[in-house]
C-alpha cells in the first residue's frame, strides 16, 4: 500500500494573505493537509476547482482568517474529509 503525503503549510500574517493553492492529485490512500493563515486566501479557482481523485484517503483543510475561499472536488470512495474554516466572509464549494 503506497501512501502519499503532501503537506503544504503557508503561514502568513493577515497583512499579506492572498495565497492561492491549486491541487490536482491522483492517488490511492493519500494523506493531504493544506493550511493557510491570513485573509483572502484561495484553494482552487471559481469554475476550475482543485481535485483529488482516488480511494481510501484523508484530506484536511485549515483556513484561518477572513475572506478565504475553497473550490474543491473529491472523487473516489472512502475519503475522510476535515475542514476547519475560521473567520468571517469565508466561502466553501465542495463537489
Amino acid at each position: 500500500m503506497k501512501t502519499l503525503l503532501v503537506l503544504i503549510l503557508l503561514s502568513v500574517c493577515s497583512l499579506y494573505g492572498q495565497n492561492q493553492i491549486y491541487l490536482d492529485q491522483i492517488s490511492t490512500s493519500a494523506s493531504v493537509t493544506l493550511e493557510q493563515q491570513g485573509s483572502t486566501n484561495r484553494i482552487g479557482a471559481d469554475g476550475n476547482p482543485s481535485t483529488i481523485t482516488g480511494d481510501n484517503g484523508t484530506f484536511t483543510v485549515k483556513q484561518i482568517g477572513d475572506g478565504n475561499q475553497i473550490d474543491f472536488k473529491l472523487t473516489g470512495d472512502d475519503y475522510y474529509f476535515k475542514l476547519w474554516n475560521t473567520g468571517d466572509n469565508n466561502t466553501q464549494k465542495i463537489f
